[in-house]
């Protein structure tokens, strides 16, 4: 009975992890980090994408210009982006799936 009660609860356990991740793992995420690092570069991160999906990644810097690039997710459904910003101030950033649904987005300081 012992044997039988142990079974049961490893497997209640396995059954609970395995809704929780697969839970989670649908909700994208993106990451912009608060300034430059020493080399004068942004990296634009997301994950939980849809594997090999197209995005567009928006940058609207201080003056109001807006910088789009597309990029595709890796098989895993990640991607980073290596961002040199031209101006200094505050940037805004946004990620948007090929439907215009925003995935997400941040700001960015830059200073030279």
């Amino acid at each position: 009975m012992k044997t039988l009660i142990n079974y049961l609860t490893a497997f209640l356990l396995m059954f609970g992890l395995a809704i929780a991740s697969s839970v989670m793992a649908g909700s994208a995420w993106v990451s912009v980090p608060s300034t430059a690092d020493s080399t004068d570069k942004i990296v634009i991160k997301a994950g939980n994408l849809t594997p090999w999906s197209t995005v567009s990644v928006c940058v609207t810097h201080s003056n109001g210009t807006k910088v789009t690039q597309l990029i595709t997710a890796s098989a895993t459904g990640d991607l980073a982006l290596e961002y040199r910003p031209s101006l200094t101030g505050a940037h805004t950033v946004k990620i948007y799936k090929q439907d215009g649904t925003e995935i997400g987005g941040g700001n960015f300081g830059f200073l030279k």
